[in-house]
């Protein structure tokens, strides 16, 4: 007759199944536990829980809705910038088969985002199987600042739970790109729900706008919510990029105007 072992006995084994397996693991010696990376906003860092993005900590970065994905991933590229300025290693983004039809970095995002292009690697288009194995694996081997996970299906409890001690082990935030199509993260310690926003008219404009010419393209905006597992009810606020600081900044207050298209050189030009 077969004895069960008992619980007491199964976590000391899972314990000491954990040792063995990172005790070599450059990541494991480099753990960063507690450590935190400013937005360069402090109002978005408080509702991130006090001094900014949580490293060793699954953060979900959700689309409100269909329309919103592209905005979910530049919000992303722009968490994952600031990341990058605080902590050495490089920035590994890891997408599955549909990631393009959402968008995926490319060399002018990584340069509006901050990022010098020699510090983003790329990985897929992979099966959902291959990528958390890949995302697990890139944190697990040491040398990663931070790391982007744009899934075609929302993962499991257990792959997700596998992300989240890869990432405590390395102090690397894990963002997840999540929309409407997929299940919430359950895990995630935070959650930023993004609906993209109309772009405001750059300051110039008020003063100089010509008769007959649209307004430009403005700074990119988005109205985030923003949710810690256990805080009670969400932060809302509305911010938007600054290109010129690669930070996010306060877009509150702002005209919900549709930018025109314009073409053209120098700082405004004619509609087309």
């Amino acid at each position: 007759m077969t004895t069960r072992p008992s619980g007491a006995a199964l976590d000391q084994l899972r314990r000491a199944i954990s040792t063995i397996e990172h005790r070599d693991s450059p990541c494991g010696r480099a753990r960063v536990g507690g450590a935190r990376f400013s937005t360069g906003h402090a109002p978005l860092d408080a509702a991130l829980g006090g001094g900014g993005l949580p490293g060793g900590a699954l953060v979900e970065v959700r689309a409100e809705g269909g329309r919103d994905t592209v905005g979910s991933v530049a919000v992303a590229l722009g968490l994952g910038a600031q990341v990058l300025r605080a902590r050495p290693g490089l920035g590994v983004w890891i997408h599955g088969r549909r990631a393009g039809d959402d968008g995926l970095p490319h060399a002018p995002g990584l340069a509006a985002a901050g990022i010098a292009p020699g510090r983003m690697l790329v990985v897929g288009p992979l099966a959902p199987d291959l990528l958390l194995w890949a995302a697990e694996e890139c944190l697990m081997a040491g040398g990663v600042g931070a790391l982007v996970l744009q899934p075609d299906i929302a993962p499991g409890l257990v792959a997700a739970r596998r992300l989240l001690l890869a990432g405590e082990r390395c102090g690397a935030p894990v963002l997840v790109l999540g929309d409407p199509r997929l299940a919430p993260l359950a895990p995630a310690r935070v959650r930023l729900e993004v609906r993209t926003l109309p772009s405001r008219a750059p300051p110039w404009w008020a003063d100089r706008r010509p008769a007959g010419w649209m307004m430009p393209v403005g700074a990119p905006r988005w109205q985030l919510q923003v949710g810690r597992r256990g805080a009670g009810a969400p932060h809302e606020m509305e911010v938007e990029w600054d290109h010129g600081t690669h930070r996010f900044r306060d877009g509150s207050g702002l005209a919900h105007r549709t930018p025109g298209l314009v073409v053209g050189s120098g700082q405004h030009g004619r509609a087309a």
